[in-house]
């Protein structure tokens, strides 16, 4: 079994990469698009039903540095559903009641996603730093995915994603 910690435990995220260098800004976009590729995944396979909960504490990180959603119906992880219920976790992570209407479990959860990346951004040190065009573009996939940029929520993991991997120039991802 290997080594795993919560997105949580690594706040202040300062790292350095397995040769030696600190290249936060890859690693840091390698994440945005695993976890894309994970809520997709769950979707796919649950019929389009919704996550949920997708906040930092339902985050796993292994040791190889791959990012996977916890297993929430799972009776064992009772004691994380509790700390995601504390209410200024719910206040920042879950789409408000007046948001949420019915058909709509991707765009809450892609709503949990763009707070989840607000929340990366904020905790992460970057080395190198974002450019002005990244910064814009990351800005741009947040406010799709929480819905303030558009009357109408995206609804579109796809879209969305497609964007993350617009700001980061479109370097491909290799999930092993």
């Amino acid at each position: 079994m290997q080594a795993c910690h919560g997105l949580c435990e690594r706040a202040n995220f300062n790292w350095t990469s397995s040769d030696g260098e600190k290249d936060t800004k890859k690693l840091l976009f390698q994440w945005f698009r695993m976890l894309c590729t994970q809520l997709d995944c769950y979707h796919r396979s649950k019929g389009m039903q919704c996550y949920r909960y997708l906040s930092p504490y339902s985050v796993i990180v292994t040791r190889e540095e791959k990012l996977l959603l916890l297993d929430l119906s799972v009776p064992g992880n009772g004691f994380v559903m509790k700390k995601m219920q504390i209410p200024a976790v719910r206040a920042h992570f879950v789409m408000p009641a007046g948001k949420k209407r019915s058909g709509m479990a991707v765009g809450i959860d892609l709503y949990g996603l763009g707070k989840l990346f607000q929340f990366m951004l904020a905790y992460t040190s970057v080395v190198p730093p974002l450019t002005w065009k990244e910064e814009f573009m990351m800005s741009l996939v947040i406010q799709k995915c929480t819905g303030k940029m558009e009357r109408k929520h995206t609804g579109n993991l796809i879209r969305s994603c497609g964007n993350c991997q617009e700001a980061t120039g479109g370097n491909p991802v290799s999930v092993k």
